[in-house]
């Protein structure tokens, strides 16, 4: 948590408190990472930063103790769930702070509609507003240790793909292939597996196909998104595979995507607009005669999937070292109805691209034999 980062941002948008409490933003301000407030909404857990005081973090008591051994926040505050309000905590807080008619930001897309009420009536004179561009900004720059953890997942979710890969032949459905990569991610060190999207042959053309029971066969194109969290943050890696015999529509396709990808990769360094990155990527499918279509070609990563920026046309902003980006271009193509999907993570490094995925695409085009 960079708190030197969120007091400047605090004074540029004019409040007095941020306030926590969807679980990616209260594990990244806390460090405790809280799985049921991820499963029980109304279990909020809530991490209060006053411009002016000691930060303090709010839990229901059966999380007291996970709280304590995981957060660096010393104030820990404790209401007891079903008798007690977590707004009354709240309340209690920024009381304490004196900020019962401050302006503060707390994450309110979050925030159900029953607790905002409560709120208001509670402290009628506070001025609320929208703690989510502020996250935003934090958690674009990711630290060195954000940067291993990363750089970690994505090597480890990249080498469990090509494992499963090499040891796939034709005939393998797509479920068996979906049960060893889940399978082999937990074993080396996944906390758990987030998603896996899946497609073969015409399915390939499925943006986001779930396994289905149905063999992968000699000829088909194979289009794998798979990712898992560790320590709280995703791991998010795409690669698309040839099934025995290729046609040549699908060794250019696949072959052409690559070189895109790889170009785009070496652009990123400081500097350059995420605007720039989008409109030379769609231009590359022109040159190529590849058919593109994608409202943006990659985002930023950590603990939430999609995270700001984005790599999009309405992007006016430069890319910052540090910011860790996913370059994922896609492709949808009607002459060989099929789809191909390429993603690696890409650190902005100060002289340019450092690819966390490891060497993107060492082994190209990739098959099933």
């Amino acid at each position: 948590m960079n708190t030197k980062k969120l007091n400047e941002l605090m004074d540029h948008s004019n409040v007095e408190a941020v306030i926590g409490l969807s679980p990616e933003n209260v594990l990244y301000s806390s460090g405790a990472n809280i799985i049921t407030q991820q499963m029980l909404r109304e279990r909020l857990a809530l991490t209060v930063f006053p411009r002016s005081g000691n930060p303090a973090l709010i839990v229901c008591g059966i999380e007291e103790s996970l709280a304590s051994k995981e957060s660096w926040i010393e104030d820990i505050r404790v209401y007891v769930e079903f008798q007690e309000s977590p707004i009354d905590t709240l309340v209690e807080v920024l009381k304490e702070n004196q900020l019962e008619k401050a302006r503060i930001a707390i994450e309110v897309d979050y925030l159900t509609h029953r607790y905002a009420e409560e709120l208001k009536q509670k402290l009628p004179n506070v001025e609320i507003v929208a703690a989510e561009p502020i996250f935003n900004q934090l958690r674009a720059i990711k630290s060195e240790e954000e940067v291993e953890i990363l750089r970690h997942a994505s090597t480890v979710t990249t080498n469990v793909m090509m494992e499963a890969f090499h040891e796939a032949s034709p005939g393998i459905t797509e479920k068996e292939l979906a049960a060893n990569m889940i399978t082999k991610l937990i074993a080396q060190g996944a906390d758990k597996h987030e998603f896996l999207v899946i497609g073969t042959g015409e399915r390939s053309q499925i943006i986001h196909p779930l396994a289905e029971d149905i063999p992968i066969e000699s000829g088909h194109v194979l289009k794998v998104d798979f990712g898992g969290k560790f320590k709280g943050y995703y791991s998010d890696v795409a690669r698309t595979v040839l099934v025995g015999e290729s046609t040549p529509r699908q060794e250019y396709v696949l072959s052409h995507l690559a070189e895109i990808h790889q170009e785009i990769i070496h652009l990123v360094k400081p500097g350059v607009y995420f605007r720039d990155l989008y409109i030379t990527c769609k231009d590359l499918f022109q040159k190529k005669n590849l058919p593109f279509f994608m409202p943006h070609i990659g985002h930023n990563m950590g603990i939430v999937l999609h995270e700001e920026p984005v790599i999009s046309p309405v992007n006016a902003e430069a890319l910052e070292e540090n910011m860790v980006i996913n370059i994922e271009p896609i492709c949808i193509d009607d002459e060989s109805k099929s789809g191909y999907h390429l993603e690696d993570l890409v650190r902005v490094g100060k002289e340019g691209p450092d690819i966390l995925t490891g060497s993107a695409l060492t082994e190209h085009p990739l098959r099933i034999r």
